[in-house]
């Protein structure tokens, strides 16, 4: 009886340890590039990677965040002509927080 009341506590205790869900965003596209403009998909992925980081918007507020490119697809396949890739920007509205709370960001 003893035993099994700790069991009950242990795997109680464990549960109370577990990490809490997180959510995962997933900001890939599927690309298809042409393979006689690009040798290769790590020529493509290099020159996506390039053209992010040094994107202008035509929108001020937004700031680059994260790119990421692997060539194929979701299997892994057509490396020579697909790619995943990604390029986030992302807008603060810490400004509009701040404004409205009457703090001053320094």
């Amino acid at each position: 009886m003893l035993r099994h009341a700790l069991s009950c506590a242990f795997l109680a205790m464990l549960a109370l340890m577990a990490p809490a869900p997180t959510a995962a965003y997933d900001f890939r596209q599927l690309i298809e590039f042409s393979p006689s403009k690009y040798a290769s998909g790590d020529a493509f992925c290099e020159a996506w990677l390039n053209a992010c980081r040094t994107y202008k918007p035509k929108d001020p507020n937004l700031f680059y965040v994260d790119s990421l490119c692997r060539p194929g697809d979701y299997q892994g396949s057509h490396t020579n002509t697909e790619a995943l890739a990604s390029c986030v920007f992302e807008k603060s509205v810490a400004v509009g927080v701040a404004e409205e709370l009457g703090v001053e960001i320094i």
